[in-house]
This record gives structure tokens, C-alpha cells and sequence, in this order.
């Protein structure tokens, strides 16, 4: 996957990167350990080696945690820290892994676990532009000020490119879903995949969205097509507690949940996820988690509108709950007493769902049958 990842963003750098500066442009404007030093006008680092590096240098791995796997000059290697990482680097976090990478001390990135990212920068005139690509997995970003003029961050999942100003964002990708969290600041989001190609809904329409702190999306591609783009005004962390910890302290009391202006409700969806439902449709179906903090829940929809909670680690699959649910304009609204009460979208046989009966959780849920 690294490598095929690779040959893919070799052809496309400059162009994306090309194209980033100008959507940036057109839409406007840590912690370090000891050993990581920078001094400001020569572009030198402990370990590193005069200006060309500095040039060259994407981000270096300021701290990391678990199985972290690096592709430098096509040489797959283990991380470490201080570990430079120049143009088209990629990182592999493995489960219950993380690694924290540093652009400069006021701009830095943090590789969830069992994520696949790319990273490069280019130096263009006092400006410089850094692009994440990321095929899988998740990414938390902070820039703890507001950008350079004509200095761009960019992060390309398959489906969307954020760009961004002063801000503190999340996005999780995979399997034709991003989703991005923001926690402060600005994003600019557009549909295009990761040549740099735009993605369409079914009217042709690419879509552009603006997120301010607050709030979150959800973006859904099938067949190419952008089939589903749910706002809702609810920005959540949904990373475990190391991870929660390491954001902490890297920018601290930033990456917490927290409502845009319209409060907790889940916004209508943009654009329509296609033929209508009902609740008998739901009936005798189960759904399982297969994005989220907690692995093992399980919906099983019953009769009768009855919807029950179990619990899969549990033997024999513990009944945790039991409430009822209804269908309405094409929206599933579970127990509110369970979670978010409002109602969600289900595509492709998916749907996200924020858990606060024991704590807070955003659970993606994925029938089984």
C-alpha cells in the first residue's frame, strides 16, 4: 500500500500542491523534546545538515508510540525519534499506535493509529506549502497561529482536500468516508480525489464546504459519485485516551468536544443519500462497529420498532439496553437516552452515530446481515 501510495502522489505533487495555493488564495488568506532546535533564517536542526535539508524537510517525529513504520527514498525503515522526513516520506502506524510529527514549533501533526500518510513541503519563495495525503486512518493537525500569507497546509483523503488557516482539526478516512472534526479556527473542504481530480454529486455539482470551530462532517463517495455530505454541529475527538493526552499537550485544552453556534443537533443533510427507507427495513438486521473508541457494540433491530444494545465482548453477547426507533425523512433516530438524538444517514449500508450513555464516543456502524 506504501509504495502504491507513493507512485500515486509522485505524479501529482506539484499539481496539488500547485492547486492548494491557489484554492487557499481564491477562498481568503509543542513541546518539542531538547533535541529537536531550530534556528530561525538558517534552516538548521540537531541531526540535520545545512540549508538543502531544511529545503527538502517535510516534518521530523517529535514522539511516537507503538509500531510506527516509515518509506524514506523507497526504503521501508522503523520511525524514531528526531527521524527527518523529507519529500514524499510516508508513515504506517500499526493498533494502538501513534506518531506526532513536527512541520516548525508552531505547526504540528498527529498520525493515528493504523494510518497511512504521505507528507511533503515545498519551499516557494519565503512561503511553504506542506501537503498531507492520506489513504487511510487518522490525522489530528494544529497550527497554533495563523498562517504566512501564501503559506499553505493541505490534507488529501480520497475524497476531499481541507485546506487550511489558524486551526485544529481532525479527519479519519476510509473506505470512501472522511470525516473532519474542527476545533478551532477555519476549514475550506472540496470534493476531489487524490490526483487532485474533483468529485461530483449526481447533479455534477463539486461540493465546497466551510467549517468553523464546532462542527464536522461527514463525506460519503461511491462509484465516484459524492452520495452523501452530513454537517453537523458537533465537533467530536473520538481518539483514545494516550492520544487525547499527547494533543493535550501539544496544544493544550484545544482538542475537546465542542458545539458550533446551532448547538448539538445534527444539521439536514446536504445532499440526498438516494432511495427512501423505512423502519421495516431495519427489521431483524444487526450492526456492528467498525470505526471508533469501542469495537463491540452491536444494534440488532427487532419488531415492532424495539432496538436493542449488546454488548459483543460480553458472553453470551450482554443486553446492555433495550429502547425504540423510528425512521423519518429518510433519517434513523435512535434512543435519545443512548446518544445523539438526532437523526442520521444511513449510506452504503453504514451510519455514524455519537454515544454518550457512557462517555463520549463516535461510533460507525456497518450492517452484518
Amino acid at each position: 500500500m506504501r509504495s502504491k501510495l507513493l507512485r500515486i502522489m509522485k505524479a501529482y505533487t506539484l499539481i496539488t500542491i500547485a492547486a492548494a495555493i491557489a484554492f487557499t488564495a481564491a477562498l481568503s488568506s509543542c513541546n518539542a523534546p531538547a533535541t529537536l532546535q531550530y534556528q530561525q533564517g538558517s534552516g538548521t536542526q540537531s541531526g540535520q545538515a545545512g540549508q538543502a535539508d531544511r529545503d527538502a524537510r517535510a516534518a521530523v517525529v517529535e514522539d511516537f508510540k507503538g509500531t510506527v513504520g516509515a518509506l524514506s527514498n523507497n526504503v521501508e525503515m522503523a520511525a524514531f525519534q528526531g527521524m527527518a522526513l523529507v519529500r514524499e516520506d510516508s508513515l504506517s502506524t500499526g493498533n494502538e499506535s501513534w506518531a506526532s510529527l513536527e512541520m516548525t514549533p508552531e505547526r504540528f501533526a498527529l498520525v493515528g493509529e493504523s494510518s497511512e500518510v504521505m507528507v511533503t513541503s515545498l519551499i516557494d519563495g519565503t512561503a511553504e506549502n506542506t501537503v498531507f495525503y492520506m489513504d487511510r486512518g487518522t490525522l489530528w493537525v494544529g497550527v497554533k497561529d495563523r498562517l504566512s500569507p501564501g503559506e499553505t497546509i493541505t490534507v488529501q483523503t480520497p475524497t476531499a482536500a481541507l485546506s487550511v488557516r489558524g486551526t485544529a482539526f481532525s479527519v479519519a478516512a476510509g473506505g470512501g468516508v472522511t470525516e473532519i472534526n474542527v476545533f478551532s479556527g477555519e476549514v475550506e473542504i472540496r470534493t476531489q480525489d487524490m490526483s487532485g481530480e474533483p468529485l461530483f454529486d449526481g447533479d455534477g455539482v463539486q461540493v465546497d464546504i466551510s467549517l468553523t470551530a464546532g462542527q464536522s462532517v461527514i463525506i460519503t463517495v461511491s462509484g465516484g459519485i459524492v452520495i452523501g455530505v452530513v454537517v453537523s454541529e458537533r465537533a467530536s475527538v473520538n481518539a483514545p485516551q494516550d492520544v487525547r493526552e499527547k494533543l493535550n499537550a501539544l496544544m493544550p485544552g484545544t482538542f475537546s468536544a465542542s458545539s458550533g453556534g446551532g448547538g448539538d443537533e445534527r444539521l439536514t443533510e446536504i445532499i440526498d443519500s438516494g432511495a427512501g427507507f423505512s423502519a421495516s427495513d431495519l427489521e431483524g438486521t444487526r450492526w456492528r462497529v467498525i470505526r471508533g473508541d469501542w469495537l463491540t457494540p452491536e444494534l440488532r433491530f427487532m419488531s415492532g420498532g424495539s432496538v436493542e444494545f449488546h454488548d459483543l465482548e460480553d458472553e453470551p453477547n450482554t443486553l446492555e439496553a433495550r429502547g425504540t426507533y423510528t425512521v423519518s425523512d429518510n433519517l434513523l433516530f435512535l434512543p435519545s437516552d443512548w446518544g445523539d438524538g438526532s437523526g442520521v444517514t444511513i449510506v452504503d449500508n453504514q451510519f455514524t452515530w455519537l454515544f454518550t450513555a457512557d462517555g463520549e464516543m463516535l461510533l460507525t456502524f456497518e450492517k452484518v446481515n
